[in-house]
């Protein structure tokens, strides 16, 4: 009976050991003064449109964020995180939801959002504060009215 009860406990161990390094793994350690900011990418990331443009576009921002790595700015040291929402086909509507995840969920700094989605979340991000490009939307969203 003792040998049974040292095993078992010999197995939860080893579990947990398991688990804690699984779970662990992902995060990565903060470095010390390198502050990150937050760029929500709001993009397509289902059906063909995500095939095409959305997940090639999550995963060229996180490269390029990966490559630039820590960058200094009037002395202090920062980082991209680039932090992504499915915009559902870059709608009006997916476009303001995921503007409003980035803003109240993640508390980005930008944001990157192009036509009807960009559109959709632009006064929202006025009125937050946040940065919002929107390099590819119509002629419409440029103007003396946004500056």
């Amino acid at each position: 009976m003792k040998r049974w009860s040292c095993l078992a406990a010999i197995a939860v161990l080893c579990l947990a050991l398991v688990i804690g390094v699984a779970c662990g793994g992902e995060e990565e350690e903060e470095e010390e003064g390198v502050t990150e900011i937050e760029l929500g990418l709001g993009t397509p990331l289902g059906g063909l449109a995500g095939a095409l443009v959305g997940i090639p576009s999550k995963m060229g921002m996180e490269l390029t964020a990966e490559r630039i790595g820590v960058f200094e700015v009037g002395g202090k040291q920062y980082r991209w995180k680039i932090v992504t929402e499915d915009n559902q086909g870059m709608t009006a509507a997916g476009g303001m939801a995921a503007a409003t995840k980035f803003i109240f969920e993640h508390g980005v700094d930008f944001i990157v959002q192009s036509g009807a989605a960009g559109l959709a979340g632009q006064r929202l991000c006025e009125e937050s504060g946040v940065i919002i490009d929107m390099g590819s939307s119509q002629l419409e969203a440029f103007g003396p009215d946004y500056p």
